[in-house]
């Protein structure tokens, strides 16, 4: 099961000192509930087993390691996510956590994309910037049904975001050592 690492891992709910905070992309009626929630350096939601809010949990977060390009209605993930080679490997087994994690997505996309299109394109926008992606492949995987293109999605403007743990992690991975 790809997500039983994640209680442990965490990573995506940590900014690292030094990096801009990241604020979570919420829906319109997450908004009414939550108003904003902005991850400084550990998301206030965050428990010794995982996510505090268990079902209640902003869509952003549920969708995570995905991203959803509404403009080509793309499957991208988060690369630096560990999770992604079991869900990769998952993804073409009926039933399994990774296949209905993505069944669940595409289902509450094809309702966003009815209800608030906004939502999906600013939550491209901060993905797109906040983490190094790669195509999804979903070769023999079911297409996501009935997601309409969503068409002139206006520019997203160029937000500056200093990324937490993913990519200091990966530079110092480069980093020429004496």
């Amino acid at each position: 099961m790809p997500f039983e690492h994640c209680s442990e891992c965490k990573r995506c709910c940590n900014v690292d000192p030094g990096y801009a905070p990241l604020e979570i992309t919420l829906t319109a009626k997450e908004t009414k509930t939550y108003r904003s929630i902005c991850i400084e350096r550990h998301c206030q939601y965050l428990g010794k087993q995982g996510c505090t809010l268990g079902k209640a949990k902003p869509f952003s977060c549920k969708m995570y390691p995905l991203v959803y390009k509404p403009s080509t209605q793309e499957f991208l993930y988060d690369t630096e996510c560990p999770v992604m080679p079991k869900y990769i490997g998952q993804l073409k087994i009926a039933g399994s956590q990774a296949n209905e994690h993505l069944a669940f997505i595409q289902k509450e996309i094809a309702v966003l994309s009815r209800t608030d299109e906004d939502f999906l394109v600013r939550n491209f926008g901060i993905d797109e910037q906040y983490f190094e992606t790669k195509k999804l492949p979903l070769s023999n995987i079911p297409n996501i049904p009935n997601i309409p293109n969503i068409p002139n999605i206006p520019n997203i403007p160029n937000i500056s975001i200093k990324r937490s743990t993913h990519s200091k992690r990966a530079a110092d991975k480069n980093a020429v050592r004496p």
